[in-house]
C-alpha cells in the first residue's frame, strides 16, 4: 500500500504542467481515494482475534469431552474376602481375582494399551496380541501371550510363570528379570531379590488349596484372615514363626490345626476372631 501510494504522489508532483500540484492538493487527493474506495486493498483473508478465540474454544471443549469419555471407560473390580471371581477382559484374556484384591483397566483404550492395575492376587490367562502389562506398587510384569501369578500384597512382590515368557521389572531396584515355566521371582521391599522354582500343575488359590514353603507364619495367618473373613490374633513371636505345609479354604477349624499343630501352637474360635497361642505344655 505504501509503495503504492509513493508512485501516485511522485507521478503527481514530477507531472509536466506550468503549474505542478502542491502537497496540500496531493494529500486531498489521497483523502479523496481512500474515501472513494479506490485504493487497492491487499489480498488475502486477515485472521480476526475472535476467530482465533472461536478455535481455542472449539480444541478446549474436544479435550474436554474426550477427557470425560476415557475416564467413562475406566473399570475397577473389588473382590471381598473369602470369595473368589473370575473377569473377562475386552480381547478375551482372563484374570481369576483372588480374596480382598482389586484389578484397575480402561475398557476403551485396552486395544491400544493392554495395561492393568493389580493390588492384592491374581492369575492371568493372555490373549497373544500387543504387550500385556501388570502395574503393581512394588513392580511391573510384562507379556504377550501367557498364563502367570502375581501376589501384590503390603511389601511383598511375586510372580510365578505358568506358560510362555515373563518379564518381571522390579521398581525399587530398577531390575529387570525373565522368567519361563516353573520359575518364580519373588521380592520383598528393602531386600534382595529372589528367584525359586515351583511345580505348574498346583495351581494354589485357584483350586482352593494354599501352599507354602518356608514362608513367615505371619503371612500364612493373613491367607487365613482373607479366605475365612477372620481376625487373627497372636503374638509378635508368634508371626515371626516359618511354616511350610498346606491348608484348604473349605473349613476353618481343619486348616487352622494343620498349621498349629507342626509348630505346638494351640488356636480359639470365637465368633470372627481367632486366637492363637503357645501351647501349653
Amino acid at each position: 500500500m505504501e509503495n503504492f501510494d509513493n508512485k501516485i504522489r511522485n507521478k503527481l508532483l514530477n507531472q509536466k504542467e506550468s503549474t505542478p500540484p502542491t502537497e496540500g492538493q496531493v494529500q486531498a487527493f489521497f483523502e479523496k481515494m481512500d474515501a472513494n474506495g479506490a485504493v487497492p486493498k491487499p489480498k488475502g483473508r486477515s485472521i480476526s482475534f475472535g476467530f482465533i478465540q472461536k478455535v481455542a474454544a472449539s480444541l478446549v471443549v474436544l479435550l474436554v469431552a474426550l477427557t470425560a469419555v476415557y475416564f467413562s471407560g475406566n473399570v475397577k473390580v473389588n473382590n471381598g474376602i473369602a470369595s473368589t471371581q473370575t473377569i473377562q477382559l475386552p480381547d478375551a484374556s482372563t484374570v481369576e481375582l483372588n480374596a480382598h484384591s482389586e484389578i484397575k483397566y480402561n475398557q476403551y483404550t485396552w486395544y491400544f494399551n493392554r495395561t492393568i492395575n493389580l493390588k492384592g492376587e491374581a492369575f492371568f490367562k493372555v490373549k497373544k496380541g500387543s504387550a500385556f502389562t501388570v502395574e503393581s506398587r512394588l513392580g511391573t510384569t510384562t507379556v504377550l501371550g501367557t498364563s502367570f501369578n502375581i501376589f501384590s500384597r503390603k511389601n511383598k512382590y511375586e510372580v510365578k510363570c505358568y506358560t510362555g515368557k515373563v518379564k518381571v521389572h522390579l521398581l525399587p531396584p530398577g531390575k529387570n528379570k525373565i522368567i519361563v515355566p516353573g520359575q518364580a521371582v519373588s521380592f520383598i521391599e528393602n531386600h534382595k531379590l529372589e528367584q525359586t522354582k515351583f511345580d505348574v500343575e498346583h495351581r494354589n488359590w485357584q483350586s482352593g488349596s494354599f501352599y507354602f514353603d518356608n514362608q513367615p507364619l505371619e503371612e500364612v495367618l493373613e491367607t487365613i484372615e482373607r479366605q475365612f473373613g477372620v481376625e487373627v490374633e497372636s503374638f509378635e513371636h508368634i508371626k515371626k514363626l516359618r511354616y511350610t505345609g498346606y491348608f484348604s479354604n473349605k473349613d476353618l477349624q481343619t486348616a487352622l490345626k494343620l498349621i498349629c499343630d507342626p509348630l505346638e501352637l494351640s488356636y480359639t474360635i470365637e465368633r470372627k476372631k481367632v486366637l492363637i497361642r503357645d501351647r501349653k505344655k
